[in-house]
């Protein structure tokens, strides 16, 4: 197996201090003389011990789990638990019963794992994804945990058997990392079964929720074969028997095969080596193979059946692998249907991906380093369909309205002073709550918002009324306010300050201020920028909608119209960074990660992008990298993360084309060491427009 060594960041040292306590442990006595906490992890649901367990870790393998457990495995003694250092995250897995909280380096991470696993369990079948920064080190120490004791005789036969999902090519800048993951993963595992993206969409390049729905799909199916295998091993061989053939070899792979009619043995297994064909292994150098044979409620499979299939897998009886087998009746097959799975052992190692050919350049991008001319940016802006545009928007805001909301906010808004509550009063935003601020008592009674607060900075109680503001709240605060004024920045930054320093919040509290720049001609840019400076020491990421570079080419527009456009494009941020992590369509962003990134850096610039028709993904990178340039952003060397919402329609759905042109996107034009946090959903109200917005941290 591939070898690679432990650094402090990727498993815990017993004998070096945590940076970061576990949440569960911070009321728990010690019962070890030598002061080590033993105590469980923070548990969210009690589950029983099986011979068999399946743990999903991290998003990627907590979403797979959940969809395996909303399916539902028909075999007993198979238990089910996920494991992630997001709370909030593990509540949406509403179909595990099993839910733990768990950092990855907590001093006392071994002994949480070994409370979650058991004394009883014999196998372990991880899920997770690799490339990101929590799952690996949790997998790995949970394996290097299973292995065999020598000490203890009952170990003897343990198994851990891994189903790792590579990134997309999307996700380019996670490959080394992903394949670093893997291999930490292999020098501990009994054996790992990679799941690659990139080879799944290469077979469907028209749909994203395809190939989503694709990997769900087969890992269902992996993760039934080993199950089924295992719980019905006492009809043909033993457990030792089966750790016996995970062992044998240092790679495994997956494959099925299915058919139907009076041949349907001898075509499924044919129609399994041709599946096997499209990969780098070959079945007949297999060192062992577990067998999974599943047939239709009305036509069970016979003793010939099985021989048949065998022989047609291994025709050279004296070179063919130790193959163990179990079969089910599956109500889901028609009449005569068969379905073969297979999880082969093998020697051969096979790489974890290479880099995909991008394009080294856009033929709609400026030169690098150029500035595109004023008369480009005047024609593009003057050509813009602004009434559509603004027509489009209360279109998907009416639908955003409409949207079911959960008990459970994930955002809070704010508006602050004139500027703030004009804006704030005028959004439509699903799962937020609305809330003004103002010391004109006149102007707060005209808000349609249920929550006005009536607060002046000379009042000596405004720190405990902002705090009222706050009350009973978790999750994004965005505060929407105007710079320069009088007003504004005390009761901004002192909303951002109650919130970042609320000790039950601790990483998960995260503010974002919007803070609206005055026109040139308001002569109120110095005051302005010391307003922002001000917010940037409490907030964590002061976004600026800078008016002036945005429309100094247009001095004809309506002064409403664009009083307008500027509300509907901070509609527009909010809606896109509560959807990056909220919405489940496509790829919903770990909470913890989205802070993380948030933390990072010390601006964040926003811009969106629009196309139509059939060239809308390169249309819409063309528009977004138009209006970054628009505002002063040329080059993103130095950019530490991107955040990156697509917004489609469910008419005309995402597809990999178009992914593909938004990754040769970020391979261009972002910087191969920033983390890119992205999502996609399908909440336009119809037509075929497709819509980025791009938050980048510097």
């Amino acid at each position: 197996m591939p070898t690679f060594d432990f650094d402090d960041n990727q498993m815990p040292d017993d004998n070096k201090p945590s940076t970061n306590e576990h949440p569960g442990n911070a009321d728990k006595h010690t019962d070890r003389e030598d002061g080590v906490n033993t105590n469980p992890p923070e548990r969210i649901a009690h589950h029983p011990s099986s011979i068999v367990m399946v743990i999903g870790i991290g998003g990627c393998g907590c979403n797979i789990v959940n969809y395996i457990c909303n399916i539902g495995i028909a075999c007993s003694n198979v238990d089910f638990a996920v494991i992630d250092h997001d709370p909030d995250f593990l509540n949406t897995k509403t179909a595990v019963e099993a839910k733990y909280v768990v950092e990855k380096d907590d001093i006392h991470l071994d002994a949480m794992l070994e409370d979650i696993v058991g004394k009883e369990c014999r196998m372990i079948v991880v899920v997770a994804g690799v490339g990101g920064g929590y799952s690996a080190a949790v997998v790995a120490s949970l394996c290097r945990l299973f292995q065999p004791d020598p000490d203890n005789p009952d170990t003897e036969d343990n198994v851990s058997l891994v189903f790792s999902v590579l990134p997309f090519g999307l996700e380019y800048y996670r490959e080394q990392k992903a394949s670093d993951d893997a291999a930490l993963i292999s020098k501990y595992a009994t054996q790992v079964i990679t799941i690659d993206n990139e080879k799944i969409k290469a077979d469907n390049l028209d749909s994203v929720h395809y190939v989503f729905d694709e990997v769900d799909k087969r890992l269902f199916d992996m993760v039934e074969t080993i199950c089924q295998i295992t719980v019905k091993r006492n009809d043909n061989f033993d457990f030792s028997d089966l750790a016996e053939i995970l062992r044998s070899g240092t790679n495994a792979f997956f494959a099925m095969g299915n058919s139907r009619g009076s041949e349907r043995a001898k075509l499924a297994a044919e129609n399994l080596i041709y599946n096997v064909g499209q990969t780098e292994y070959q079945l007949d150098a297999a060192k062992g193979c577990l067998l999974f044979i599943r047939h239709s409620a009305s036509s069970p499979l016979t003793v010939d059946e099985i021989s048949t299939i065998i022989h047609t897998l291994f025709p050279d009886a004296d070179n063919a692998p130790e193959v163990l087998w179990a079969s089910a009746e599956d109500i889901h097959l028609v009449h005569n249907e068969l379905f073969i799975s297979a999880i082969a052992i093998h020697d051969l190692f096979v790489g974890f991906g290479k880099t995909p050919s991008f394009k080294d350049f856009f033929d709609f991008m400026e030169p690098r380093g150029k500035n595109p001319s004023e008369e480009a940016l005047f024609s593009l802006l003057r050509t813009f369909k602004v009434e559509n545009e603004l027509m489009d928007y209360d279109e998907q805001i009416g639908k955003r309205s409409k949207e079911t909301a959960p008990t459970q906010k994930i955002a809070k808004v704010v508006g602050v002073g004139r500027c703030g509550c004009n804006i704030v009063n005028g959004l439509g935003l699903p799962n937020v709550d609305l809330a003004v601020i103002d010391n004109d008592r006149h102007s707060l009674k005209e808000k349609n918002v249920s929550d006005k607060y009536y607060i002046d900075t000379d009042d000596p109680s405004m720190g405990d009324k902002i705090g009222e503001v706050l009350s009973g709240f978790s999750g994004i605060l965005f505060v929407v306010a105007g710079m320069g004024g009088a007003y504004s920045a005390p009761i901004v930054a002192e909303l951002c300050r109650q919130y970042q320093s609320r000790e039950e919040s601790g990483l998960s509290s995260v503010s974002i201020a919007i803070s609206v720049m005055p026109f040139d001609f308001e002569k109120r840019g110095e005051k302005a920028e010391e307003d922002v400076a001000m917010i940037a020491k409490e907030a964590t990421k002061v976004i600026t909608v800078d008016n002036e570079p945005r429309y100094k080419h247009i001095p004809d527009w309506p002064v409403l119209l664009t009083m307008n456009h500027i509300d509907h494009f901070i509609s527009d941020i909010i809606y896109s960074i509560c959807s990056i992590i909220s919405k489940y369509d496509y790829n919903p962003v770990n909470y913890i990660n989205f802070a993380t990134a948030l933390k990072s850096g010390s601006k964040a610039v926003v811009a969106t992008g629009r196309g139509k028709g059939a060239t809308r993904a390169a249309d819409a990178t063309s528009d977004l990298l138009r209006n970054f340039a628009s505002l002063g952003y040329y080059e993103f060397g130095g950019m530490k993360n991107l955040l990156l919402y697509i917004s489609v329609s469910q008419e005309h759905h995402l597809t990999f084309e178009e992914f593909d042109d938004i990754t040769h996107m970020m391979c261009v034009l972002f910087s191969q060491e920033a983390n890119i946090l992205w999502n996609a959903s399908d909440d336009r109200e119809y037509g075929d427009e497709i819509e980025y917005t791009a938050i980048a941290i510097f």
